[in-house]
């Protein structure tokens, strides 16, 4: 089976639990699926290259997280 590593880039939120469940529902979305998760690495709140305008909102800063999927 091919491993994927995926980095999802989540708008900062005020609580880190947001965040966790964001991560645990896609997690659990792929091994439904049949697939594996090998590995989940916090990188932490990170600015991003350009500014991004979503929603009526600025975004400067996101949080990312690594994800090596099976």
């Amino acid at each position: 089976m091919p491993l994927y590593e995926i980095l999802c880039i989540s708008a900062h939120a005020a609580k880190y639990e947001e965040i966790h469940g964001l991560v645990k529902q896609t997690a659990l979305t792929v091994m439904n699926n049949g697939g594996v998760v090998r590995s989940i690495n916090s990188w932490g709140t990170r600015t991003l290259p350009m500014r991004i305008k979503r929603y009526k909102a600025s975004h400067t800063v996101a949080e990312w997280v690594l994800k090596w999927i099976e």
